[in-house]
């Protein structure tokens, strides 16, 4: 009788198959039947409401109704089967889904409230991750892996000044839906592409990101249309301090902590290359950093001056003040067919960071890759993308490891970087409705820890071969 990892591996690699097997029948925009797109007040772009026929299309009058208000909602869906057919601590398939729910309120319109705005969004989160169950790695297979539950997310009010070229944002926030992003990393389906995976090893909780929002400020000066800063001070640890999985801390996202020690992030966003009537090849590039005002361990050595891997030290931590990080990304787009818009073309992307070594997990981080958008005349929506990823642990922890290895006798892992490299392809089925298989290696998952199944301890983690298919429906 088959085991359930291999039935589900099989499971797994078969819709992987079927999602890529789809993409590749599926018809051009040309050839394809043709749908309804008039797109009535209230519904998003795009939105698989535009292929429905009423009232299903506008739910009724409701989404009309309301968006005269100046009320509009979302409703999305994303799921992804994912398995790893080889590696990991152990082989296996999972599913992951998410229902999410946006609202957002134009001021404005609702009570004359000139240029502010009030959003928020949550979720319903269920199935379970590839990574907790089958890998234990860094750089997350999927950027929507979580622990089941129905959290909020955020909810803030912004207010837009001086003919909107500053508007000041109050409440619950993500520091990754603004900083530190590219607007090609988003077409992954790794969550690193994102919230990188120096961010999420060295800030309390993982930092203020998917699925952890925490209450901030944030401000944004448009100085001129090419020339951006960024500032944001967040609560500095959103779910706050505790034993076990951050998550279970803040299980519905009604914790609002404000009393932890903060964290700000500063940002320069320059756009240049592309004239103002839109023709050129444009890029972006971002500069930015973050300082955290708590305290954070060392990662080797102790208050008694020896290492915690020595049986004779308190296993006391020495306390360094603050921690810190360097960034910076770019986005270029290198090719754009004749008489095509802007977003169509290829586009190369790359980002870095550091952090110091003593008191982080990971020192510095790198990630980049090259993206294909809608270059098939008949799917000009489909995009194809390679990105990889490195971090590098940092040197202090690297020497704990040593000093483990010293004191036990045992040839135990010494962790040094995790690797990934992410080929997928995002298909448009009808405007709001998306497959997108995806196929992920991944060298020294964690960073080439022990394999927690392995009881002498001597075994790392084996490298992870990831496929699965995603699909998304927004509405």
């Amino acid at each position: 009788m088959r085991s359930r990892p291999t039935r589900g591996l099989r499971r797994a690699a078969a819709v992987w198959l079927a999602g890529a097997l789809l993409c590749s029948l599926l018809p051009g925009q040309g050839e394809a039947e043709e749908r309804s797109t008039d797109r009535p007040a209230g519904v998003p772009d795009p939105s698989v409401a535009t292929s429905l026929p009423e009232p299903i299309k506008s739910f009724g009058k409701l989404r009309p109704d309301l968006a005269e208000r100046g009320i509009t909602f979302q409703i999305n869906y994303i799921g992804d089967t994912l398995g790893n057919l080889t590696g990991g601590f152990k082989r296996g398939a999972t599913y992951n889904g998410r229902f999410e729910l946006i609202v957002d309120v134009d001021l404005e319109k609702a009570f004359g409230f000139k240029d502010a705005a009030l959003h928020a969004n949550g979720f319903q989160i269920h199935g379970v991750g590839l990574d907790r169950h089958y890998i234990g790695n860094i750089f997350t297979p999927s950027n929507i892996e979580a622990l089941r539950a129905t959290r909020l997310f955020e909810a803030w009010f912004e207010q837009k000044l001086v003919d909107d070229k500053i508007a000041i944002r109050l409440g619950q926030q993500g520091a990754d839906q603004e900083f530190f992003t590219t607007t090609s990393g988003g077409l992954y389906v790794n969550s690193t592409f994102g919230w990188p995976g120096l961010f999420s090893t060295n800030l309390p909780s993982t930092g203020p990101n998917y699925p952890l929002a925490t209450p901030a400020a944030r401000i944004k000066v448009d100085v001129d249309p090419r020339f951006a800063v960024l500032g944001a001070i967040f609560n500095g640890d959103p779910a706050g301090p505790g034993p076990g999985e951050p998550q279970q801390r803040d299980p519905a996202g009604l914790n609002f902590r404000l009393r932890d020690p903060p964290l700000l992030i500063g940002e320069l966003q320059l756009k240049y290359g592309r004239t103002s009537e839109g023709e050129g090849l444009g890029g972006t590039l971002k500069l930015g950093a973050w300082e955290h005002l708590g305290r954070f361990p060392d990662q080797r050595f102790g208050v008694d001056g020896l290492s915690l891997a020595n049986p004779n030290s308190s296993g006391v931590p020495v306390l360094h003040r603050g921690n810190n990080a360097i960034y910076g990304s770019i986005e270029q787009q290198i090719y754009r067919p004749a008489g095509e818009d802007a977003a169509h073309g290829v586009f190369v992307f790359a980002r870095a960071a550091a952090s110091p070594p003593d008191r982080n997990l990971s020192m510095w981080y790198v990630d980049g890759g090259v993206n294909f958008n809608g270059l098939i005349p008949s799917r000009p929506d489909d995009v194809f993308g390679i990105g990889g990823a490195y971090l590098r642990i940092s040197n202090q922890a690297r020497g704990l490891d040593f000093d483990n290895r010293l004191f036990s006798g045992l040839p135990t892992p010494i962790r040094d970087y995790e690797g990934l490299v992410e080929i997928t392809y995002n298909a448009v089925v009808v405007p709001g409705v998306l497959i997108q298989p995806t196929a992920q290696y991944i060298w020294h998952p964690g960073g080439h820890i022990p394999n927690p199944l392995d009881p002498s301890g001597i075994r790392a983690i084996g490298n992870a071969a990831v496929v699965g298919t995603r699909i998304q429906i927004k509405f």
